[in-house]
């Protein structure tokens, strides 16, 4: 393997700087059937051998009426909203609240180790909500803190063994309601949403195309994804910092790109997914950013993190994008930036519709509505063995017949149900929308109505 805090430019070292390394964490959907490595390498096997990788791009649409690759991907980085929204482990999940607003999803493992503190969580059939009597930032911050402290202590959940010691802000409406901190490690274990800055860095032709990317390698120290495969400069958002400031000193440490290249960095959105690992619920918004670069410019580490970089042309970025050595919760990034740019487009790509709906993860809505979502069951899941998706995701629980359930909304289904006796989520979710939302903002309550800002996932 070859390790180096520089480029990797030939394409038999690039192969081997990829490696071998598989991270189980990456396996996040149960019998997931064959692996992206083996759906490309039999595309790549059964195109002419005289065609040119560009070309066989052309087949990342996959085979007959088989999804493609690319969407199997993204179905991967979002198993969790694939499957309903319910753990794979089995059962239904719990919101978190505080107040009446929810900031996070728990497994039912999650919640029965939480039962043991009595002091910070009320328990409820339909929820698990942060003691009302932390009624600030910092109480609510100290007291998750010691929770966490001895859960992590107790070495019984695998996210927490990956301790970072840095904090992620747990918001209410995100960019006005900070609620409190969480210790970076512990976001998936408790399902919050975090935020983080991704930069695409590439290099184009003299007619403007896209010629290759940079990639690179992370660290075989870094305590989540070792040697693995990632975007060239990434970085969550920690507390205290905004996406800008993110910016800026992701690309310093990461790739010691200067601040003057940095000043050309095009914002290109967000791409936001729900996945579940081992570790826990993957609820990422990723601020998107891209850079064209020089073509004498050598991105170098400075903060060890990472171990080196390599310069991937278009025509090779599949082996790298549908390897199982490739960061899962970063192909969303790249798969938007290839959309982008039009490598990847509806001339290749039968089922583009798709996959760009899979960028987006309306995260803001179900943490709103929990779980107000027109796929999820009240009934015992019946598989629906007509959906195509379930043929390539065991696990999902798409049914045959959907229908709406919110155990927070009681009240609105007793009130529909003398008039009749089913209703659509629309009708449900109309009616929701119509109803003022109270919550907490530090030691005040106010009630949400249509003046308040909405959401907001732009820098």
């Amino acid at each position: 393997m070859v390790v180096t805090n520089g480029p990797v430019s030939s394409p038999v070292a690039a192969a081997s700087f990829r490696g071998e390394f598989h991270d189980p964490m990456m396996d996040v959907c149960m019998s997931f059937g064959s692996s992206l490595d083996s759906i490309g390498d039999h595309f790549f096997k059964e195109r002419d051998s005289s065609s040119t990788r560009r070309d066989s791009i052309d087949g990342v649409g996959g085979m007959g009426s088989s999804p493609s690759p690319l969407l199997q991907l993204l179905w991967k980085a979002n198993s969790f909203l694939m499957q309903g929204l319910q753990s794979k482990s089995g059962g239904s999940c719990t919101p978190l609240l505080v107040g009446q607003r929810q900031v996070g999803i728990l497994r039912p493992e999650v919640r029965l180790i939480l039962t043991r503190y009595p002091s910070v969580f009320t328990f409820t059939d339909s929820s698990v909500v942060l003691n009302t009597q932390l009624k600030d930032y910092d109480s609510r911050t100290k007291a998750v803190a010691e929770v966490l402290q001895d859960i992590r202590a107790s070495g019984e959940t695998v996210a927490l063994r990956s301790w970072r010691g840095e904090n992620f802000v747990v918001w209410g409406q995100y960019g006005s309601e900070p609620l409190f901190e969480v210790e970076r490690s512990a976001v998936v274990l408790l399902g919050i949403r975090t935020f983080g800055v991704h930069i695409t860095g590439y290099v184009s032709n003299a007619e403007g195309g896209v010629t290759g990317v940079w990639l690179q390698k992370r660290a075989e120290n870094k305590p989540t994804y070792p040697g693995m495969m990632d975007t060239m400069v990434g970085g969550g958002l920690t507390a205290g910092l905004k996406a800008s400031e993110v910016l800026y000193k992701e690309a310093a440490e990461e790739a010691s790109i200067p601040s003057q290249l940095v000043d050309r960095a095009q914002s290109a959105g967000t791409v936001s997914f729900f996945a579940e690992t081992e570790r826990g619920l993957h609820a990422n918004t990723e601020y998107v950013f891209e850079i064209e670069l020089p073509p004498s410019f050598e991105p170098q580490n400075s903060d060890g993190e990472v171990q080196g970089f390599v310069f991937v042309e278009v025509k090779d970025i599949m082996d790298y994008l549908l390897d199982s050595n490739y960061k899962l919760t970063s192909t969303p990034i790249l798969i938007d930036f290839l959309i982008r740019h039009g490598v990847v487009s509806s001339y290749n790509v039968p089922d583009l519709p798709e996959m760009t709906e899979m960028l987006h993860c309306p995260l803001t809505q179900l943490y709103r509505c929990w779980p107000v979502f027109p796929c999820l069951p009240t009934q015992p899941t019946i598989p629906n063995n007509n959906c195509l998706m379930h043929q390539f995701l065991p696990s999902c629980t798409t049914t045959t017949t959907a229908t709406l359930v919110d155990s927070r909304n009681e009240s609105l289904i007793q009130e529909l149900s003398p008039r009749k006796q089913s209703f659509t989520a629309s009708e449900a979710v109309e009616q929701q929308r119509n109803q003022p939302m109270t919550a907490e903002r530090g030691n005040e309550s106010y009630v949400r109505d249509e003046s308040d800002q909405e959401d907001s996932d732009v820098a």
